[in-house]
């Protein structure tokens, strides 16, 4: 058997050139094509053709296809980019710039059981294994109609083919698991909250949804702690019932007023208290006219007291509206913040 570069192809043998700088035919038992590096049973012994023209340019040739496929073709064994895949299930792949898996680590329980069952994954599109996982999760009942599939890029170092190829690749499996009821979101990250992820033992996917729903919180409780409570009535507003309050109150100091030895301006009070008591007393005994004229007033001074509480109840409730835009104002600010800083930190 020699392994070499095809240089001819003919009906009954190939023409190859091995490593040694011989020229050997093996027996055409491929579907080859010129330049393409193939091994083969040798038909005779190697032909040393060091004067021939036409060898000379074709290994020339198969020089270059050879080196242009090394350069350019074979497969990385480095990692470009990883990809959690967060389902329940939490798995993380590393993928080439060929995006072939390199590398699957499991972060729980179910992840090392989905992880377990994969099929010959190494060198496997990533497209392919991310599939496999999602299919098996459905089939363990991990993932049922209606559930949500979540996969968080960091890429080591941006490449613009393999960014492309990858994110076209992401847009597939979103549109072939729509219509299976199924919702696959699909987010980016960089290194430095991966590193944050795996301190903590989890995916870079299932770490960007706690802060996120941390934030949530602490949003919330904010809004909450910067509302203050509506006052129902203004402090101090008479009511109805503080005028029952009032004239018991009023009736029961009467009584005890005279047992006790009061100073001059208690004595002030006390008649002024006496005098509204008696005019209360005597509503009873007024004339029909003057009655009305009592019953008017005391309308008027409640429609007053209505309006009075109509305008703070007004005043209060644009303070209010006036607080939350403010504060929707600045949680907007907030949030175009953290995305140009998202943004500056991808680009790095």
């Amino acid at each position: 058997m020699k392994k070499g570069i095809v240089l001819e192809v003919d009906d009954d043998f190939v023409t190859l050139l091995t490593p040694e700088g011989e020229f050997v035919q093996v027996k055409n038992e491929h579907d080859c094509e010129i330049g393409e590096e193939i091994e083969g049973t040798v038909m005779g012994k190697p032909i040393v053709r060091h004067h021939s023209l036409r060898y000379v340019i074709l290994s020339l040739v198969a020089a270059c296809v050879l080196i242009f496929a090394t350069l350019f073709h074979l497969p990385s064994n480095e990692v470009y980019a990883y990809m959690s895949i967060d389902i329940n299930p939490s798995v993380e792949i590393g993928v080439n710039e060929q995006l072939q898996v390199l590398k699957i680590q499991a972060y729980n329980r179910e992840g090392k059981d989905i992880v377990s069952r994969l099929s010959d994954w190494n060198k496997k599109k990533f497209v392919d294994v991310t599939r496999e996982i999602i299919e098996l999760s459905m089939k363990r009942g991990y993932l049922q109609k209606g559930g949500q599939v979540l996969i968080a890029t960091v890429e080591k170092e941006h490449h613009r083919n393999s960014s492309h190829e990858l994110s076209t690749e992401l847009t597939k499996i979103q549109r072939s698991y729509q219509q299976k009821n199924i919702v696959v979101k699909t987010t980016t990250s960089t290194m430095g909250v991966r590193k944050e992820a795996i301190k903590k033992g989890i995916t870079t996917g299932k770490f960007l949804q706690i802060e996120k729903k941390k934030e949530k919180n602490e949003g919330e409780t904010k809004q909450k702690s910067d509302t203050p409570l509506l006052q129902k009535s203004k402090p101090n507003a008479p009511t109805e019932s503080n005028h029952k309050k009032e004239e018991k109150q009023l009736k029961k100091e009467l009584e005890n007023h005279s047992e006790k030895q009061l100073t001059p301006k208690q004595s002030l009070h006390k008649k002024i208290e006496e005098k509204g008591y008696l005019l209360k007393q005597e509503e009873r005994s007024f004339q029909p006219e003057k009655k009305e004229k009592v019953i008017k007033l005391r309308a008027e001074k409640q429609q007053k007291e209505v309006r009075q509480k109509e305008e703070y109840r007004k005043e209060e409730h644009q303070k209010e509206v006036r607080r939350k835009e403010e504060y929707q104002k600045e949680e907007g600010q907030k949030k175009v913040r953290q995305k140009e800083e998202h943004r500056t930190e991808q680009w790095r």
